[in-house]
């Protein structure tokens, strides 16, 4: 989507919607500086209520010129009985997340059926991997502090700022006790965690886990998971969304390309829908995101694909999934999705170093299906078996998706997933964007 035409046509209706500060004698005597916070205030209030997709939620009795950060001011304004999502941030945070980049230790964790939390997988090249952390090892303490929740992983684990030490405790795939103190580094996204092709008898299966939509040359990446897949003219196709998190919608949209534009080129990915005073104004060649055939597109067609999920997968994952059930009979290994039927455009505050991400409009595939807010179901629930790599038969997701290409059904198990569903938390900004610590 060309988010440069909408903000375009969001500077014409902040003309209707503008709010000056009132110039009275009060605020003559403010200091320079109230007087930029009250304007940058007037700003963003002006942006939401054009562009807000629940602007009509906004409250009316706003006061822009009342001693408020621009930060608490803006969540002021949000819807949310639904919005978890929006947040501001400065130019830098921005220009970092959308170059995949951030402070951390570059460990993701998840829960397992057990409720434990454990490493779900480790980036390569960081502190955190040249100490020997791996996927499967519990966490035990941050510390020195007992952890058993999202919550106090947040707490002990704490922003992303450089030269932050953390001590953790994790017991590891043996059984021992490992305490490795970790200073936070600038972390570069690599969204694919693995990709390979797995032969199944006469079968060729491809096989990619993706950790989210965002990072740089990101395009670049899929299109030689696909020559590869194309090269080999896989005949079925598993991707693991287990713990991507969204990011572009672009990139979303690019990856479904590759899955079925040789078979849906030019037929509808994802429709997006505006609030009642952007709709109107808006053309298709901006709501609409189309399925194109590309040069790494899959020549061999499929007629399924099978996507392994988790309440980690939100946003552009989900898309990515709705956006394909038109075409291609799709089956859902894991637990049921985040549930984030909408995403966010953002706006930079003029002549501030402010840059707001609004929830801006919802999407909906050809059907006019989306995820909603409950997440989409699977077909076979599954614990997320994390003492196992990625792209391993014995796997527990990615052994019931072979066992149905093989058998045509799935596993019994005497303990259902769909009885413990673990869900991402509700983190508001960075965090939720990328997903890692």
């Amino acid at each position: 989507m060309n988010s440069k035409n909408i903000l375009f046509l969001l500077g014409f209706l902040l003309v209707v919607y503008s709010c000056e500060p009132d110039k009275d004698d009060n605020n003559n005597n403010n200091s320079a500086t109230k007087l930029e916070e009250s304007r940058i205030r007037g700003e963003i209030y002006a942006d939401m209520l054009s562009g807000y997709y629940w602007n009509y939620k906004i409250p009316t009795n706003v006061d822009t010129t009342a001693d408020e950060s621009p930060v608490d001011f803006f969540n002021s304004l949000l819807y949310t009985a639904l919005d978890r999502w929006s947040f501001i941030v400065t130019i830098q945070e921005f220009n970092n997340l959308n170059n995949g980049i951030f402070y951390g230790h570059g460990i993701m964790f998840s829960y397992d059926e057990y409720a434990h939390i454990r490493v779900a997988y480790v980036y390569k090249n960081t502190w955190a991997s040249e100490a020997g952390i791996q996927r499967g090892w519990i966490l035990n303490k941050i510390n020195g502090q007992p952890i058993y929740s999202y919550q106090q992983l947040d707490e002990m684990v704490g922003e992303g700022t450089a030269k932050v030490t953390n001590t953790f405790e994790f017991t590891d795939n043996e059984g021992n006790i490992k305490t490795i103190s970790l200073e936070k580094e600038e972390i570069t996204i690599n969204p694919i965690l693995a990709s390979s092709i797995i032969e199944v008898g006469s079968t060729k299966v491809g096989y990619l886990a993706l950790e989210s939509f965002l990072g740089s040359d990101i395009e670049g990446k899929l299109d030689d998971v696909f020559s590869d897949f194309k090269a080999n003219a896989i005949d079925e196709l598993v991707i693991d969304l287990r713990y991507n998190t969204g990011g572009s919608l672009e990139t979303a949209n690019y990856l479904a390309n590759l899955i079925i534009g040789q078979q849906a080129d030019q037929n509808l990915f994802i429709r997006l829908t505006f609030n009642s005073d952007l709709e109107p104004y808006l053309s298709d060649t901006l709501k609409l995101y189309n399925i194109l055939k590309k040069p790494n597109s899959l020549s061999k067609s499929l007629s399924r694909i099978f996507f392994i999920t988790s309440g980690q997968t939100a946003s552009a994952s989900e898309a990515l999934i709705k956006g394909i059930q038109p075409y291609l009979t799709t089956y859902l290994i894991g637990t049921r999705t985040y549930g984030k039927p909408v995403g966010m455009i953002p706006i930079q505050i003029t002549k501030s170093d402010y840059i707001i991400v609004p929830v801006m409009f919802e999407w909906k595939n050809a059907q006019g299906e989306s995820s909603g807010y409950a997440g989409i179901g699977v077909n076979y629930a599954e614990f997320d078996d994390m003492t196992h790599a990625f792209g391993d038969t014995s796997e527990l997701c990615l052994k019931q998706a072979i066992h149905y290409i093989r058998q045509g059904s799935f596993i019994p198990r005497k303990k259902s997933a769909s009885e413990v569903i673990f869900k991402k938390p509700d983190w508001r900004g960075i965090r939720s964007e990328i997903g890692i610590y």
